[in-house]
Order: C-alpha cells, then sequence, then structure tokens
C-alpha cells in the first residue's frame, strides 16, 4: 500500500496574520461519501486543542468502536503520537 504524502497545515497568529508554526503528518484522506457538489473528502482536521505543552489534532478518522483518532504534536510542531481518547 501505498504512504500518503505529509500535508502540511500552518497555524496563522491572527495580530499579524502571519505563520508562525506548521506542522505535518503523513495522512490518508477520508472520503466524504457525498455525491458532488458536496467536496470529496472530509476536512482533515475536526479542532485543535492545546493540552499543557501538546497540541492535539482531532482528525477526521474516526470508528464507531473505537472513537476518533487524535494526532499529538509538541508545540515546535513534531509529530509524538497518535491516540483514541474518546470512544463514541
Amino acid at each position: 500500500m501505498r504512504q500518503p504524502s505529509p500535508r502540511r497545515r500552518t497555524v496563522p497568529v491572527r495580530a499579524s496574520g502571519k505563520v508562525t508554526k506548521a506542522f505535518c503528518r503523513a495522512y490518508t484522506r477520508v472520503p466524504s461519501g457525498r455525491p458532488s457538489p458536496w467536496p470529496p473528502y472530509q476536512n482533515d482536521i475536526g479542532a485543535l486543542v492545546v493540552h499543557g505543552d501538546r497540541l492535539w489534532v482531532f482528525t477526521s478518522t474516526s470508528d464507531e468502536a473505537k472513537g476518533t483518532l487524535v494526532d499529538v504534536f509538541d508545540l515546535e510542531g513534531r509529530y509524538l503520537n497518535r491516540l483514541r481518547p474518546f470512544s463514541v
């Protein structure tokens, strides 16, 4: 199976409008399952949460039994781990 290429995400700072941090990890996009005119894929990121000194990125990957996949980055944008902290 071909590995997905990293998709770069940027975080703008509201006051200046400039990008100060960027982060990425290889991620297979989740199809939306809807016909046109809907976008062919779900949004890759559902939410961003700062938890202590970690950035939790809630992804579009979800499983009814396992819950939502959360990618964990440090505040410098380095990918650390993934987890499923909640089940649906």
